[in-house]
């Protein structure tokens, strides 16, 4: 069994300290990542004006993106969070951070967001 470490790359619209579900369980993956040696790059959407545009907790590269916050609707049962990250400037950026850390794998979390496309589209101009 092959135990090198794997660069892995995570997507996710909803990331600490946002607090739900899919943020909890998308930090608490990414961290057992890092603590088992796999260097781990998280790319999120700014939805949080506290939060910082980047910083490395447990071990873990955070990237949050600017995002354009949605109003509340009801056809999106009131979700808090709706954000919109793809723009041309943050796929520049996302292309920047995938070249920083020559990711092996990229791994989606909340694909019924936006950044879905945008690990789509990275995994089709990965080089």
């Amino acid at each position: 069994m092959n135990n090198d470490p794997i660069n892995v790359c995570m997507f996710t619209n909803l990331y600490p300290p946002v607090v739900s579900g899919s943020s909890t369980q998308s930090a608490a993956l990414t961290r057992e990542l890092a603590h088992r040696g796999h260097p781990t790059t998280v790319i999120t959407a700014m939805v949080a004006r506290e939060s910082q545009e980047y910083e490395i907790v447990d071990g873990v590269h955070i990237y949050r993106l600017p995002a354009l916050h949605l109003p509340q609707a009801a056809i999106a049962l009131n979700f808090p969070w709706l954000s919109f990250t793809f723009t041309p400037a943050n796929q520049h950026r996302i292309q920047k951070i995938i070249n920083q850390h020559k990711l092996d794998i990229i791994h989606l979390h909340n694909h019924m967001f936006n950044l879905s496309f945008s690990a789509v589209r990275t995994t089709n101009n990965k080089k």
